[in-house]
């Protein structure tokens, strides 16, 4: 029975794993396998999830400003050579830009150009980013492929059926909860 438990208890961790996964994801504006492979990354380059997940909601939501107009945050795109629509007129999704922002940030020629442009565009407690970015578009790449290969990155449509499996589940819990006192 205790090892029964204990066997409930890392399903329940994991089904809650992925609903926040999916949730992240869904917020961002980016797709789960995405999401998974930037975090593995991020992780490799000493830059925390958090960090990631935030700089991946400013450039997110800088290119919709820069669509929109606002001053700023085209200036920061043209800066970096970086197209926040398609020739269709279609936003790019947050991870390419994220990839051109990398590609472009990689390109310049001093640390300084490098950390000004990450506060420009991920915004402030962005620096961390650096080693990151550093790597350009093929770096980052290159880890997203090895996450690929290690069996990290975990199929779109089975996170969101664990997501709403533990939906469930928490719901069930509170059914027995009030049910209980």
């Amino acid at each position: 029975t205790v090892g029964l438990g204990a066997a409930l208890r890392v399903t329940q961790q994991a089904l809650e794993d992925f609903d926040q996964l999916v949730d992240a994801a869904d917020k961002i504006g980016v797709s789960t396998d995405a999401l998974q492979e930037l975090r593995y990354a991020a992780s490799q380059s000493g830059v925390e999830q958090e960090t990631l997940d935030k700089a991946l909601t400013n450039i997110s939501r800088k290119s919709g400003d820069a669509a929109q107009g606002v001053e700023e945050a085209v200036t920061i795109f043209k800066q970096l050579n970086i197209q926040v629509k398609d020739t269709a007129g279609a936003m790019h999704p947050a991870e390419e830009l994220f990839r051109d922002a990398a590609e472009a940030i990689a390109g310049m020629s001093s640390e300084q150009e490098r950390l000004s442009a990450i506060t420009k565009l991920f915004g402030k407690g962005s620096a961390d980013m650096i080693n990151l970015l550093r790597q350009g578009s093929a770096g980052m790449e290159e880890l997203s492929r090895k996450a690929r290969e290690l069996g990290l990155v975990i199929d779109e449509s089975i996170l969101r059926k664990a997501g709403e499996t533990n939906d469930e589940l928490e719901t069930l819990y509170k059914i027995v909860d009030v049910n209980l006192k």
